[in-house]
């Protein structure tokens, strides 16, 4: 398909990021810019993240799952279900199935060949930490003992500009219009390191606009938001953390409303992570101001965070990781876990289609080896 159409709150950017060498494309936003497969495409109208009306989104729901149920293979979704431990034989070298309680709150077993696990990062982590037995002490694939640990997430320097003109700020996607990569190296700011990824032109709704300005109140904010209806944007410049094993999930003596552990993250961004965020921070508002904003500000009270990986990290045995590279655990080869929580490192980039890729490894692997895996 050919790139989304792109709306002036993306290219007012593109200047900007030029005139400091850095060179901005159209971003991929697993989105349809042309019908494709029976689902139109994209209408721009921006909000995405609440629910495509068209289907022009790529999300399970009209890709997967819709071709798996009309595959007729059986394919069943129970919703409203909460699966809180992971179930293994009396020997403890074999996945048997997952306890989980139903839409009614009843506590059910469901018997399996092979389990996958594809909860968020911190579940991932939380539900094999709560598996724990007697011959897995420590929870399930934990021999390494990093089950939960290297949690990691990209920092987010967000520069916020005002333009005179009328940039169509309310139409695009809420993903980017424009990204680059010209700042991933490692080593591209001289007193910093780790990689950047900077994006553009997602579109804007009210809350977005004055959510940016907490500090206004009244004739201020109504003011404020005259001028950026028309005229706000935003670019977001992701920054790479390092895997840091004290960053971690740890299962805590709270409970939740079934009687399991709720899991606790402990994390905190190393002089490495904020001295790249900062670095960000200076060059948006350098291309912000050469891309001739009339007003340019960022918001620095903490740094904000997004994207969690880490927990169940892939390697190369049970003594250094959880999983291996499809996502098998190393000890249960049962068990397979898929998601950013097997991400060894993050990088800076969006991780989607990361894990659209791994995933579709690790499910290549497991149909293929099927046989052996749930004999």
């Amino acid at each position: 398909m050919p790139p989304m159409t792109t709306f002036g709150q993306g290219e007012v950017w593109v200047k900007g990021f030029e005139s400091l060498g850095i060179r901005m494309v159209p971003a991929p936003v697993a989105m349809n810019s042309t019908e494709v497969k029976g689902r139109p495409a994209c209408i721009y109208d921006g909000w995405c993240h609440v629910g495509c009306p068209t289907g022009a989104l790529a999300n399970p729901t009209v890709t997967y799952l819709s071709s798996a149920r009309k595959a007729k293979v059986n394919a069943e979704v129970r919703p409203f279900c909460t699966v809180p431990r992971v179930l293994t034989n009396q020997p403890g070298t074999r996945i048997t199935g997952v306890e989980y309680f139903d839409d009614k709150k009843q506590r059910q077993v469901q018997e399996a060949s092979v389990v996958v696990m594809a909860a968020w990062s911190g579940q991932n982590s939380r539900v094999l930490l709560n598996s724990a037995t007697d011959k897995h002490a420590k929870g399930l694939a934990n021999a390494s003992g990093l089950l939960g640990r290297n949690m990691m997430t990209h920092s987010i320097a967000g520069i916020n500009a005002i333009f005179d003109e009328d940039i169509q700020n309310h139409l695009g996607t809420i993903g980017a219009q424009f990204m680059s990569y010209d700042r991933y190296n490692k080593t591209s700011y001289k007193d910093a390191f780790g990689s950047t990824y900077i994006t553009c032109g997602a579109a804007q709704k009210t809350h977005d606009m004055a959510g940016t300005r907490p500090d206004l109140f009244g004739p201020a904010l109504h003011a404020y938001m005259k001028k950026a209806a028309r005229g706000f944007t935003r670019v977001s410049m992701f920054g790479e953390e390092l895997p840091n094993p004290d960053n971690r999930i740890e299962l805590v003596s709270e409970k939740d409303e079934y009687g399991y552990p709720l899991g606790r993250l402990t994390h905190a961004f190393d002089d490495t992570a904020v001295a790249l965020w900062n670095a960000n921070l200076e060059e948006g508002q350098k291309a912000a101001k050469a891309a001739g904003a009339k007003e340019v500000w960022v918001g620095r009270a903490a740094i904000p965070t997004t994207h969690l990986h880490g927990g169940t990290v892939m390697g190369t045995g049970a003594s250094n990781s959880v999983v291996n590279s499809f996502g098998q655990a190393h000890e249960l080869p049962n068990l397979y876990v898929a998601g950013p929580s097997n991400f060894p490192t993050e990088g800076a980039s969006n991780p989607t289609y990361t894990i659209l890729a791994v995933s579709l490894r690790g499910a290549e692997h497991l149909a293929k080896n099927w046989g052996t895996v749930a004999g």
